[in-house]
């Protein structure tokens, strides 16, 4: 999949090609009514907005654009390249075989959704809280004063694709920023235990001291594995229909 921002390699870390987690992103921009910019490939003044009308199966439609014209140049190609801003994540796909539809008594575009597609999500991207009912564990290898390494297991506050925060008890020396946590092991409930490298990128001292707690560190994933994402993802998945039926009940 090309892009016109950057070359394939550049964000071939961020390729998302896990059916349900597909499903699962479009879901949010429907429920979102997130804007999609579309363009007919290599067809230049054929770039249109649209919003998807519903997501079905494996099977999205979407608005048509308001020049009939370039409706059908649409249909004559048939493939569209598509990006999107949604929560402030870039979301870059390709769309095959478009053809014309109808929906309550509208037309639409029809297509299947696509097999991949990159979901561009950098370091300061937003992160869900954990919830309270759910318990999300980090255990991270320190070494103590003589050399010794000693595992702490610390609770995880919020997370994203990107990173995580920690919560540091009071006997754990402040870290400094860079410091490389590279013996993690993240727990997150109901799949196995993952294998993780940090990076500390900040720390902040809580005004209080309840729960044993001093400090909340943020930190940067190092060369997060692919499988190890798809497993992250499903959880923000979760968490943020979690926080979506709690702002509508």
């Amino acid at each position: 999949m090309n892009t016109q921002a950057q070359e394939p390699e550049d964000i071939s870390r961020f390729l998302v090609d896990n059916a349900e987690l597909i499903r699962g992103i479009f879901d949010g921009m429907l429920e979102r009514r997130v804007f999609i910019s579309l363009s007919i490939p290599h067809e230049e003044g054929s770039q249109f907005m649209s919003m998807l009308s519903s997501v079905e199966g494996r099977t999205i439609t979407f608005d048509l654009p308001a020049d009939p014209a370039l409706t059908g140049q649409v249909l004559r190609h048939a493939k569209l390249n598509a990006s999107a801003q949604d929560g402030g994540v870039q979301v870059q796909f390709r769309l095959a075989d478009v053809s014309l539809s109808e929906r309550d008594g509208r037309k639409c575009f029809s297509c299947a959704l696509p097999a991949d597609l990159y979901r561009i999500q950098r370091r300061n991207a937003y992160r869900v809280p954990v919830p309270v009912h759910d318990e999300v564990i980090c255990d991270v290898v320190f070494s103590d004063p003589n050399g010794k390494p000693i595992t702490r297991r610390l609770r995880v506050f919020d997370l994203s694709i990107g990173g995580l925060t920690l919560l540091m008890p009071l006997d754990i020396p402040e870290l400094p920023t860079d410091t490389q946590l590279s013996v993690c092991t993240l727990r997150l409930p109901d799949t196995d235990p993952m294998d993780v490298q940090l990076v500390v990128r900040n720390s902040f001292a809580l005004p209080t001291r309840s729960d044993n707690i001093r400090r909340r560190v943020g930190c940067e994933f190092i060369d997060l594995p692919g499988s190890a994402e798809n497993r992250l993802q499903r959880y923000i998945f979760k968490i943020e229909r979690i926080l979506r039926a709690k702002s509508h009940s």
